[in-house]
């Protein structure tokens, strides 16, 4: 019998290094924060490659501890080193475990080298000393003994969480006991008040309470009724409607009962805030039949005619779009004047698309002091698609509010995609976050926020803002004092903590006269100081970012009060963005010229792209805007070839997706950035030529994607953009551009916008149809001499 022989660990580990290939399910490449999954089970060659991995995530959390260390980040930064050097022990004996065959026993040490090396990334991240660290109990999550709820609060205040926001107010069943509606069925077994409780032992930990209010939805499907069967008047319903789950808000009945419902709460418990949900129309009904009639009547009352017609597009539409608005509002004014606490609104992201389908103009609301914070769910395991949402709130940095996002571990793949978002906030300088919710939160994994984000406790900005302020100065200014007792200190950093414990002491513990401007003047002289010192070389640049951001939040927080110190105007909405630009309606009809000479693929334009004809106006593919980055596209063609260039404008080059590296995956390749190219020969079928990022291909013939054709293409991507050059054969279409009109589009999906694909010809629709496209007339040969 043939003894078989087995290969090495060590040989397989160095193949695996020395080729830099991973095993299916791994990270192909590290990046600073937990990427890794832990490692499991026992297969040599899984084990194999998860040592690679690790090997890989240590040099590279190594060099963020270095360059943590250059940057003199204010964290214990020592604790990191241990790990990491523990993380380095055991992964020497895992491989060594690996080529002796002892599996079991490199799994262990796999194990602990991975959790080293998170605990390490945890311990390196900085812990601000003022933001909004919320967590959302469904009600579902909400222990049903005194004993339960003892021990989540003590959990909760062990992580040094600060505001907790309870369902309170849930499917029209309340947490206590009203005479407006039924108590909610899910506590009917308990014997005490469970919200007097929880608010009682939450105060005694510090942490802030804001009841969680449905405000206009009050039922779901298969859990009763019991506001609507007691008042069937106020429902947002209309014919054919099934299991009607709103109060109109055009109902006054409907509004006076949301009003009701939260005094009912307020006048009963000592609350710290109201957090309000569901602040909106039911863009699953429509138009429900009291904010018609309503509306109709109104109308004819000043006009003396009804209105002819409410649908999108019609001459009345705005004014239809800003009467249902209004009847939101008006219960977010009425909360406000008579709860008489902080009020926060759960809203949905992209502020333009949800104003239209939902009626919830929370600008107007904060404009006019109704609300104090807003927290957007956004909800996502990638912290990318977190930084191009907060671009959309911020409207990129042109809008200043108080944000206190809601991060989403229901959709989270692991836990650990918490953490690079908590620090993504931290850079952004947004004061705070919450959490939705405890039912789709790990308790057990509460502690590690104290190794890392929540290691200091932090004061609530919406309390006093300059007070949040005051608090990260000092911090601040106790850090850089720690700095400059060390040997190799410039003396510029003495000066610089001198100054912020002077602006420290010189802000009033009492906001009520306190004027921000003259401490804002200082910090940005700071500022202004800090960068000088890079720029000559003084002091490290690393160490020069992580001053100038703990200057920068507080500077952010007193501009946010400055703000909020304006005088009390009523601020009338602004306009919705309802019509089609005019210029996008107009379908485009141009002469692609012909080219002399084919153009050379490179990222530096050729000459020869100089003879093209150039289309710089992209839309929306709703035509009701202009796209937010600039596309540049180059046609020309020649004899057998059409040739296209794009050179495409980029604000966040990170943030891009090119996830497809295969060609025709469509199902992939339609969620990527990319750009598509879509022709119709005369009288013939319709083409689709799209590129990624990854310069993958994707084409069709018709809606036949199994059609495939021979083109080229090729992908530059610059610091601020990217660029792309295609090359079709005519005759991949089997005809040639002689004669008649020519249907096209040139079209850009970019997920970074809150309407992803904008078109060269607006479809104004969800995607480009050929009745939309633009003509294209192909020049005609030079006649011969």
């Amino acid at each position: 019998m043939m003894q078989r022989t087995r290969r090495p660990l060590s040989s397989l580990i160095a193949a695996l290094m020395l080729a830099g290939t991973s095993l299916p399910g791994l990270a192909q490449s590290p990046t600073p924060f937990f990427t890794l999954p832990q490692p499991s089970g026992t297969d040599p060659s899984q084990l194999a490659g998860d040592y690679v991995q690790l090997q890989d995530q240590l040099r590279a959390v190594n060099q963020l501890l270095l360059t943590a260390k250059v940057a003199h980040r204010d964290a214990p930064l020592g604790e990191a080193t241990t790990n990491l050097i523990l993380a380095g022990m055991a992964l020497n004996t895992a491989g060594m475990q690996l080529d002796q065959g002892n599996v079991k026993t490199a799994a262990r040490d796999l194990r602990l080298a991975h959790e080293r090396l998170r605990i390490a990334q945890l311990q390196m991240m900085p812990s601000r000393v003022s933001e909004a660290r919320g967590i959302y109990l469904d009600g579902g999550s909400i222990p049903k003994t005194k004993a339960g709820i003892v021990a989540l609060l003590d959990q909760l205040a062990a992580a040094k969480f600060n505001m907790i926001t309870p369902e309170v107010f849930r499917r029209g069943y309340s947490l206590w006991p009203s005479n407006l509606t039924d108590a909610d069925p899910e506590f009917a077994a308990c014997d005490f008040d469970v919200l007097g409780f929880l608010i009682t032992e939450a105060h005694q930990r510090n942490m802030e309470v804001h009841p969680w209010f449905w405000v206009f939805r009050v039922r779901s499907p298969g859990f009763g009724n019991p506001v609507l069967t007691k008042l069937p008047g106020i429902e947002a319903s209309k014919a054919g409607f099934v299991e009607p789950r709103f109060i109109s808000p055009a109902s006054p009945e409907g509004r006076a009962f949301a009003v009701a419902i939260i005094n009912d709460l307020k006048n009963r418990y000592p609350v710290d805030g109201i957090t309000l949900d569901y602040v909106r129309y039911d863009e699953t009904l429509g138009d429900d039949d009291i904010s018609v009639t309503k509306f109709k009547m109104q109308y004819y009352q000043k006009h003396g005619h009804y209105p002819a017609d409410l649908s999108h597009g019609s001459p009345i539409y705005a004014e239809w779009q800003l009467w249902r608005e209004a009847q939101v509002n008006q219960v977010v004014a009425t909360i406000a004047k008579e709860v008489k606490v902080p009020i926060g609104a759960s809203v949905f992201r992209g502020f333009n698309s949800t104003r239209l389908a939902k009626m919830q103009d929370w600008h107007h609301w904060v404009d006019n002091r109704w609300i104090q914070y807003v927290s957007h769910m956004l909800y996502t395991a990638d912290v990318k698609d977190l930084d191009t949402w907060l671009d959309w709130e911020t409207d990129h940095g042109k809008r200043l509010d108080l944000l206190y996002p809601i991060l989403g571990p229901l959709r989270f793949k692991r836990h650990d995609d918490l953490y690079p978002q908590l620090d993504l906030l931290r850079q952004r300088l947004i004061p705070g976050s919450t959490l939705f919710a405890l039912a789709h939160f790990d308790r057990a994994t509460l502690p590690e926020l104290t190794e890392g984000p929540y290691r200091l406790p932090a004061y609530l900005p919406h309390r006093s803002l300059s007070q949040a302020a005051r608090r990260e100065i000092d911090g601040a200014a106790d850090w850089l004092d720690r700095i400059q007792g060390e040997p190799t200190a410039d003396p510029a950093v003495g000066r610089w903590a001198r100054r912020l414990h002077a602006l420290w002491t010189a802000m009033p513990a009492d906001e009520r006269n306190f004027r921000p401007q003259n401490a804002q003047m200082t910090l940005r002289e700071l500022d202004r100081d800090v960068e000088s010192a890079q720029q000559s070389g003084t002091i490290d640049a690393p160490f020069g970012d992580e001053i100038r951001l703990r200057l920068r939040y507080p500077q952010q927080l007193l501009e946010l009060q400055r703000l909020s110190l304006r005088d009390a105007k009523y601020v009338p909405p602004t306009s919705p963005m309802l019509g089609v630009l005019a210029e996008a309606k107009t379908l485009p009809d141009v002469v692609i010229p012909r080219l002399r000479v084919r153009p050379v693929f490179d990222a530096k334009a050729d000459p020869a792209w100089s003879e093209a004809i150039t289309f710089s106006d992209f839309y929306w593919a709703n035509g009701m805007a202009r796209a937010e980055a600039n596309t540049v596209v180059r046609v020309g063609f020649d004899p057998s070839t059409l040739f296209v260039r794009v050179e495409a404008e980029e604000f966040a080059m990170a943030a891009i997706k090119a996830g497809e590296r295969q060609r025709d995956n469509r199902s992939r390749f339609a969620d990527d950035d990319r750009f598509d190219l879509l022709l119709q020969a005369p009288g013939g079928a319709e083409y689709t030529f799209s590129v990624n990022l990854n310069n993958q291909q994707f084409d069709a013939k018709g809606r036949d994607a199994n059609w495939s054709a021979s083109w080229t293409s090729n992908v530059t991507k610059q610091n601020t953009g990217w660029t792309l050059e295609m090359a079709v054969p005519f005759a991949a279409m089997g005809v040639m551009p002689e004669r008649g009109a020519w249907k096209a589009n040139l079209c850009r999906y970019r997920k970074q916008e809150q309407r992803p694909l904008a078109c060269w010809a607006a479809p104004l629709g969800e995607s480009p149809v050929p009745a939309r496209f633009g003509t294209w007339q192909f020049a005609p040969m030079p006649a011969a001499r």
